[in-house]
């Protein structure tokens, strides 16, 4: 079985049911394709494809593919 992802608690200033969003890290529109992100992560959940894609279920949330990437296209979400 697999663990559910972390999650943050996002509270409306509506006062409407609050909203859960996962943490974990997103590749963005500004990628390029290079492969670094891939190479450096520790579980190797970075498929390649266009665009590559971060298996996040399976994902260490360590940060390395959002240091190592030369054009800043990965983004933190949940934070």
């Amino acid at each position: 079985m697999l663990a559910a992802l972390p999650t943050r608690r996002l509270h409306r200033l509506d006062g409407a049911a609050p909203i859960e969003q996962a943490r974990g890290y997103r590749i963005t529109d500004s990628r390029i394709g290079c492969g670094t992100c891939q190479g450096v992560c520790p579980q190797g959940v970075i498929e390649e494809g266009d665009p590559f894609c971060i298996q996040a279920e399976h994902c260490l949330h360590c940060g390395a593919c959002y240091e190592a990437c030369p054009v800043q296209a990965i983004e933190r979400t949940g934070e």
